[in-house]
């Protein structure tokens, strides 16, 4: 076997021990971080053939204080990572936005986005698609981001990812492949074991007595965990939250 074909079967060994999606992530960034990657931004979203986003789940684990500083602004601010991923399958180095910015293809709350991303030195890192695959009226797709330390020079960034990027891009396919979308799905609304429930079974066209027969609980009980996933998944109905739940691999 080539050297090449080694590193991807000790990746497919690795991938293959992850049990659960805090193991696949664990892995990923062990693995990530032999490569200088110490923070990752995994997201998930359904497009509609008109280019809207409808649904988005992510997973993210960058610092506390640029996470609390984005939730803050994400009204002010269209990603233009994700705008990318929609667009290109194509590694996207984030030194590249500075070249970026004053570009008519960007608009003002992207802008805003790369405003924060130098706020904080993030400039040394690097987003991929992962998946991307005909869904319902529209489109699932997913993918991620690795990012090097805040402040990181970004040009030796962009150096080592040149020279390792057959490898990073390999870590990256194979966590693609073992990662669930319906595990992250479910966290990001946190939806505990009895919603995901009445959520699948709702799925399946059961009413809310049926639901409540088939899980042994009272009517009344059975109606408030539908309620409750209701108010998590954002939904105004039962069709809807099937909608939503479909469109974003949760069920």
């Amino acid at each position: 076997m080539t050297f090449q074909s080694n590193f991807h079967a000790e990746l497919a060994d690795s991938f293959s021990a992850c049990v659960t999606a805090d193991d696949s992530f664990a892995m990923m960034k062990k693995l990530a971080g032999e490569h200088g990657y110490l923070y990752f931004h995994y997201r998930q979203i359904h497009v509609g053939f008109d280019g809207s986003v409808s649904v988005t789940a992510y997973r993210s684990d960058m610092e506390r204080e640029y996470q609390e500083t984005l939730d803050r602004r994400r009204h002010l601010v269209a990603d233009p990572l994700v705008r990318h991923c929609l667009l290109s399958d194509e590694p996207k180095l984030w030194s590249e936005l500075e070249a970026d910015y004053d570009s008519a293809r960007l608009n003002d709350r992207h802008r805003a986005k790369i405003d924060l991303f130098r706020e904080f030195g993030l400039t040394a890192g690097m987003t991929l698609r992962l998946q991307n695959m005909r869904s319902g009226r529209g489109r699932f797709m997913s993918g991620m981001s690795m990012v090097q330390e805040y402040r990181a020079d970004p040009v030796a960034h962009d150096r080592a990812f040149d020279a390792d990027a057959a490898r990073i891009l390999a870590i990256a396919s194979h966590f693609s492949a073992h990662i669930n979308p319906s595990d992250i799905a479910r966290d990001h609304f946190r939806l505990n074991d009895r919603e995901y429930d009445v959520l699948q079974l709702l799925a399946e066209g059961c009413q809310v007595q049926q639901i409540a027969d088939r899980l042994d609980l009272a009517d009344r009980t059975a109606a408030h965990h539908l309620s409750n996933m209701r108010r998590k998944l954002h939904a105004t109905s039962n069709a809807h939250a099937v909608a939503i739940a479909m469109r974003i691999q949760l069920i």
